[in-house]
Order: C-alpha cells, then sequence, then structure tokens
C-alpha cells in the first residue's frame, strides 16, 4: 500500500512538473520575422509623368530603409502586432543636401494599409504619416485572429503629394507587400482556454496530491 501510494505521488509530481512547464511555455513570446527593404519615396525610373516637375529633391534621392516586422505565427483570439517602420539611412550620401533643398509647397504623406484575411485589426487598417527631409515614419497594427487556419493577405503603401497651393493631390501606390501567417489553436480552443485548463488541471492535481499526503490508512485489527 505505501509502495504505491509513492508511485502514484510520484506520478502526480511529475504531471504538476509538465501542466507547470506547458502552462510557462504559453508565455514564450511568438518569435517575429522582419523584411528589410532600401528604397526612395518616389522610384526615378517610373515616376509617373502628371507629378509636378518642381517637387523636392528628396523624393527621389534620400535612401530609406523600410523594415516590416511580423509574428511568425498567431494564438487564435490573442492579439498581436504588425510593425512598419521607415527610416532615412545613416550613411544616406543625400541626407545634407535632401534637408536644405525640402520645399513647404508639398506635403507628402506615406499611407500603409494592412489587408489580412482571417483577423480582426483592433487599430484599424489604415495608417498616415507625413514624411519630410530626414523623417521616419512608423506605423502600427494590432491584429487578432478570429479564427484558425492559413492568414493571407498585403501591406499596402501609398505615397500621397499635396499641393498646398492649389490643393491638388496625387497618390502613387508604392509597395504591396505580402504577409502570410499561419494561425494555430489547441483542439479548436484558444490560448486564454488552454491555460484557463492547464490551471484547472494543476489544481486538481495538487489537491489530489495533498489528500494523499495526509490520507492515512486505519490499522485493522
Amino acid at each position: 500500500m505505501i509502495q504505491n501510494k509513492r508511485k502514484i505521488n510520484l506520478g502526480l509530481i511529475l504531471l504538476s512538473i509538465f501542466l507547470l512547464t506547458t502552462f510557462a511555455s504559453t508565455f514564450i513570446p511568438v518569435a517575429r520575422i522582419e523584411k528589410a527593404i532600401d528604397f526612395t519615396i518616389i522610384n526615378p525610373e517610373l515616376s509617373d509623368a502628371s507629378l509636378p516637375s518642381d517637387l523636392p529633391i528628396y523624393l527621389f534621392e534620400e535612401i530609406r530603409t523600410l523594415k516590416l516586422a511580423t509574428p511568425q505565427w498567431l494564438w487564435w483570439n490573442d492579439p498581436q502586432y504588425i510593425v512598419l517602420s521607415i527610416q532615412p539611412k545613416a550613411n544616406n550620401p543625400t541626407l545634407k543636401k535632401s534637408a536644405e533643398g525640402g520645399s513647404v509647397k508639398y506635403h507628402v504623406y506615406l499611407e500603409a494599409r494592412l489587408e489580412l484575411g482571417l483577423v480582426h485589426l483592433q487599430t484599424g487598417d489604415t495608417v498616415i504619416e507625413s514624411v519630410n527631409a530626414n523623417q521616419s515614419a512608423q506605423f502600427l497594427w494590432q491584429v487578432k485572429a478570429e479564427t484558425s487556419g492559413r492568414a493571407r493577405g498585403n501591406v499596402w503603401i501609398f505615397v500621397n503629394i499635396i499641393d498646398s497651393q492649389s490643393g491638388n493631390h496625387w497618390q502613387l501606390t508604392r509597395f504591396a507587400l505580402p504577409l502570410q501567417m499561419e494561425v494555430k489553436d489547441v483542439i479548436g480552443l484558444s490560448l486564454f482556454s488552454v491555460r484557463s485548463l492547464i490551471l484547472i488541471g494543476f489544481s486538481l492535481v495538487l489537491s489530489a496530491g495533498l489528500v494523499l499526503l495526509f490520507l492515512h490508512p486505519r490499522n485493522v485489527k
């Protein structure tokens, strides 16, 4: 009887360690994937012929780095972030000239729009940031997967140029960056539900262990 009790206690200890390890593993941050692209705001080789001829030179010459950071995968119903940043390169040879030659006649905005299936965009799909010479911009979306599966979509980046004098507006499509990530669940349960079940299971195992620890068999005469 005592030997069987020890085996049961050992099994409960091992099961509790497994449950605690599994519970802790659900808090490990999801690995992120980063894509980097060097570009100019307006591609000088493919610039629209309808654009005005007196646009600031930095739009064509100032080299910037686009970085798109996305989670490697998503838990169903667990919020995650997709971040897009655009920064001038530190060794940009045209930085000084761009900063000195900027024009206030034109206001330039980068518009980033996220289209991604299977997810709810909690912060909206479109973010607009002004971008002048030697100026950074950052776009952020909070997403929550609504169902499991493979989420596919694009991040669209548009360049908007507004003439402050005439009010004319030009919009150029600069990038369409494809996105694809897996949405995971556990037997149809969300991450919150999985954590709750693990805690309930651990509580039951702990209770059973305490009962066995303080349970003393009666001596039969």
